[in-house]
């Protein structure tokens, strides 16, 4: 149907490796690593309850898997779950998926974070309303190669529309590049 199908979640190349979720209308019901040059399947997953969204690492060796109470980090490799983050909605992982960006989960305020999954370190951290966590666009980019970030964070409801973009370089150091309203052009 139109609201269900699969979505090319990470891609590469140097690993021979694509990221594939099937997306089910409110959530992704299945998740595959496939080799690129067989098409052989290195891991696949089912959802029993459907996650709100998946992140993989730009390599394909991890997923974070979110949900309304928080995100799972797991291992594409066995399958295992290497941490649970309560609470918090990864956006997406640094190029070496040794951090991830989380934002509070729908509906709750918090922080927009740089978080060191592997130990719970809080890198950086910027407060946001439960408005953002549910209603405001939120774009993320990894430096390819490096660890810094780039986090867009939108006007709750306006799409289109950036009001922050953060520069969040590996050790925490960040800088504000935009205080909006900035306008796509398209």
């Amino acid at each position: 149907g139109g609201q269900s199908g699969p979505e090319v979640l990470a891609c590469s190349y140097l690993n021979d490796q694509a990221v594939v979720g099937e997306f089910a209308i409110w959530g992704y019901a299945e998740v595959s690593v496939i080799k690129l040059s067989t098409g052989a399947v290195l891991f696949h997953h089912l959802y029993p309850t459907h996650p709100i969204n998946i992140h993989a690492s730009h390599d394909s060796r991890y997923l974070a898997e979110v949900t309304d109470s928080g995100t799972t980090i797991r291992r594409t490799s066995d399958g295992r779950i290497m941490a649970q983050l309560p609470n918090v909605a990864v956006v997406g992982f640094s190029w070496d998926g040794n951090r991830v960006i989380t934002l509070p989960v729908v509906g709750t305020s918090g922080e927009a974070q740089l978080l060191d999954w592997q130990t719970g370190r809080v890198i950086w951290r910027l407060p946001v309303g439960a408005d953002v966590a549910q209603f405001a666009p939120v774009s993320f980019l990894a430096q390819p190669g490096g660890g810094d970030v780039l986090l867009s964070i939108g006007r709750p409801n306006v799409y289109g529309q950036t009001d922050d973009l953060w520069l969040i370089q590996a050790d925490g150091t960040a800088k504000k590049l935009v205080s909006g309203p900035i306008n796509a052009g398209w």
